[in-house]
């Protein structure tokens, strides 16, 4: 509940429900098609280590975000998403907890499904 936020939170909870009451005062609504065209980005802020929002940025994306489409190959050629599993490592992070031997890599998957 709200009142269990602000007494968990503080003023934290305070600041970030002012804020919010900023951005309901803009009147801006989301608008999708502005979203897909790429003109907007929708914000959502989230902590995975507190466990706030994770949901809710899950469920946008679920909702929102556009399906995967083919994507062009080397040469140039669009690879249909029904061929084999083909990935691209964009970032590997490691070393994140010293108790533990971490290796995270992240990927955008180009084809097919893993």
């Amino acid at each position: 509940t709200p009142a269990a936020a602000e007494t968990r939170e503080g003023i934290d909870w305070t600041r970030a429900v002012e804020e919010n009451e900023l951005l309901d005062a803009t009147e801006a609504d989301h608008d999708q098609q502005r979203f897909l065209d790429g003109e907007t980005t929708p914000v959502i802020f989230a902590s995975a280590v507190s466990n706030f929002g994770v949901g809710a940025l899950l469920d946008v994306l679920v909702d929102l975000a556009p399906a995967p489409a083919p994507r062009p190959d080397a040469e140039g050629a669009l690879r249909p998403v029904e061929a084999s599993f083909s990935a691209f490592v964009f970032k590997v992070q490691s070393g994140m907890d010293a108790a533990h031997r971490d290796r995270l890599a992240y990927i955008r998957i180009c084809s097919g499904v893993f």
